[in-house]
């Protein structure tokens, strides 16, 4: 409603940028934090789904940085804006995560037919999980984003994002606003592991 307001207002100039998840230092939300938090903490980690599913996110300064230089040249349009899709799988950022942080994590990937008997909360207490089996939810992270990549859109390293989002942790007080409490994690975790199907990970190759 609101793209389609300024569509009728300023027309052929009206910009628009449709961005995703948005991750980086200064994240009131927490999801992308909560997972550098935890896996740079150690020890086993409870990993939701399957490692193989595609994650997609932002750093918010590169997303910022692109809107000036898009403002500054006088661009109009649509823009999807977010990672490339399909280019980074849940393990790789965990062990992205753990390869940055020096942590001695091990994950555990407990499966979407677990964390739903066990009522886990998708997105808030697993952030960037949703069940593979939602129709509501099916390509979500895989947003098209080839226009943006043609109008110069660029990505720092995920490490940097990954180390500057755990600086910046580091100086906060408060508790994290997303994420699953260590408590209700051991509890999942010895749960899981009384099941036949339990496996840990401990590294992206191993998911394979």
């Amino acid at each position: 409603m609101c793209e389609h307001e300024a569509q009728q207002v300023f027309g052929a100039r009206t910009l628009i940028i449709r961005p995703g998840l948005l991750v980086g230092p200064l994240d009131p939300t927490d999801r992308f934090t909560y997972w550098v938090s935890r896996v740079a903490r150690g020890g086993e980690v409870l990993a939701p789904g399957s490692p193989n599913r595609f994650v997609q996110f932002m750093d918010a300064r590169d997303l910022a940085q692109w809107i000036v230089e898009l403002i500054e040249h006088n661009a109009a349009g649509v823009f999807n804006a977010a990672c490339p899709p399909f280019s980074l799988t849940f393990a790789q950022l965990l062990a992205a995560i753990k390869a940055v942080t020096q942590s001695d994590a091990s994950f555990t990937w407990a499966d979407d037919a677990f964390l739903q008997q066990q009522r886990v909360k998708e997105w808030s207490e697993m952030p960037l999980y949703l069940a593979q089996s939602s129709q509501e939810t099916r390509g979500f992270m895989a947003a098209n984003i080839d226009k943006a990549l043609a109008a110069n859109l660029t990505f720092r390293p995920l490490a940097d994002t990954i180390r500057d989002t755990l600086e910046w942790r580091a100086t906060q007080p408060s508790p994290l606003q997303a994420g699953i409490d260590d408590a209700r994690e051991k509890e999942l975790l010895d749960t899981w592991h009384h099941t036949s199907q339990g496996v840990i990970v401990t590294s992206a190759a191993d998911a394979r």
